[in-house]
């Protein structure tokens, strides 16, 4: 890697830093403890992205009157209501 890096480019010389894993143990470790879990830290990362995407639709549809210039009154009965007439 080290040779790409002299001829081709310098981003191959980062490469060389992951023998910094080789040599340490507790390196090792720490890339254990991220690896194993991987399961359970991307279904936390997708729980965050569906409320995200939740915290959004609400705030696009309760909060339109902000963004435009002229002031709109959302008028509905019923929440549901007006989720569903948007």
């Amino acid at each position: 890697m080290n040779v790409l890096g002299l001829f081709s480019h310098h981003f191959f010389f980062a490469f060389a830093l992951l023998d910094l894993v080789n040599r340490f143990e507790e390196l090792k470790l720490v890339l254990l403890a991220v690896y194993r879990p991987a399961k359970a830290l991307m279904l936390t990362a997708l729980l965050f992205l569906v409320f995200e995407y939740f915290f959004a639709i609400l705030g696009f549809t309760y909060l339109q009157y902000v963004r435009s210039k002229r002031p709109k009154r959302i008028t509905c009965a019923d929440d549901t209501v007006c989720a569903v007439q948007r």
